[in-house]
């Protein structure tokens, strides 16, 4: 059976016995990122199984570098290597791994790229049959010059607007907050939305190296990454230690401006406060990122949207509020 996927482009020719999932069970999928267009699966004989994860991949490897990898991602994460070889698919030398996954079994991964893309696909089963499979793949250039193939920098260029700009946004809707907390709890809004635009930076490069690691749309798994969390800890823990506005009382102590020497326990409690607040707008900034990363548009829309709310409608419904 021929099996086409308009989405990335290629064809895959299927022996007799394999199938994609069911209809009840791509229906109860509500992960967008395991539609079967997105993230394509196959089910075989004998409980052989078959994925395929696609993603970009800078620089493009030689095949021996793509080997090393493939071998330090699977160590990194405790699974035991157990060959490394390579394959022959449309003309060109792709590497492979078999590897053994606690609590999965033994799996074998083809790391196979075309034109800065990568297409990897993971198999448990016979391996002569997944190897025919494999074997059978191919691309339809033409939607590959439109999806992901021939992008050179313009994708990553984008992105590289968006992640900071998705942070500043995170960040100034904790800014936000404080001011709309009662006591005097406080989240300067300069250092915040600067300190926002500099850990989205942060992230995008981390996540960059990861993708030149070979792991394909790995954020798309929604996985915060622990490095972006601690940072959203310490840095809202020293901008509330910094910035906390003190004690003082009358009307100039509710200007954002004004502050007075604080106390011990009201730095605290701000520092507190502010890096709860930072943990959210980092954890905010990532789960945003991982649902709307492949469609930038959609999220420089949303962005845009959550700027406007935040510095139009609700500005406008607080003095209503006061003035009423």
């Amino acid at each position: 059976m021929k099996y086409r996927n308009r989405h990335w482009g290629f064809e895959l020719e299927l022996p007799k016995g394999w199938r994609p999932p069911g209809y009840l069970k791509r229906l109860f999928w509500f992960s967008r990122y395991a539609q079967q267009s997105i993230h394509p699966q196959f089910y075989g004989p004998s409980g052989a199984k078959l994925k395929i994860a696609v993603g970009p991949i800078w620089p493009v490897p030689s095949v021996e570098e793509q080997q090393n990898n493939l071998a330090n991602i699977a160590t990194k994460y405790g699974h035991r290597v157990i060959e490394m070889d390579e394959i022959r698919v449309s003309g060109k030398r792709h590497a492979t791994m078999i590897c053994r996954i606690l609590e999965v079994g033994v799996v074998k991964n083809y790391s196979l790229i075309f034109h800065g893309t990568e297409y990897l696909i993971t198999a448990q089963g016979d391996w002569r049959e997944c190897d025919s499979i494999v074997e059978s793949f191919n691309l339809d250039m033409r939607t590959v010059d439109v999806r992901f193939g021939v992008r050179d920098l313009r994708y990553l260029s984008f992105d590289l607007f968006l992640w900071p700009l998705c942070g500043f946004v995170w960040w100034s809707w904790a800014h936000m907050m404080t001011a709309l907390l009662p006591g005097r709890i406080w989240l300067a809004g300069g250092p915040a939305v600067a300190t926002g635009a500099v850990i989205g930076l942060l992230a995008y490069f981390r996540f960059v190296t990861d993708a030149r690691d070979g792991l394909a749309l790995k954020l798309a798994y929604v996985r915060v990454n622990m490095l972006v969390l601690v940072l959203g800890v310490l840095v809202g823990g020293i901008l509330g230690w910094v910035y906390a506005m003190g004690d003082s009382t009358g009307p100039a102590s509710l200007l954002p401006g004004y502050r007075l020497p604080p106390t011990t326990g009201a730095r605290v409690k701000n520092s507190f406060v502010c890096a709860v607040l930072g943990v959210l707008a980092n954890s905010g900034m990532m789960y945003s990122l991982g649902k709307l990363g492949d469609r930038p548009w959609l999220l420089f829309a949303c962005l845009l949207g959550a700027v406007a709310l935040l510095y139009v409608v609700v500005p406008m419904l607080f003095i209503r509020l006061v003035a009423g």
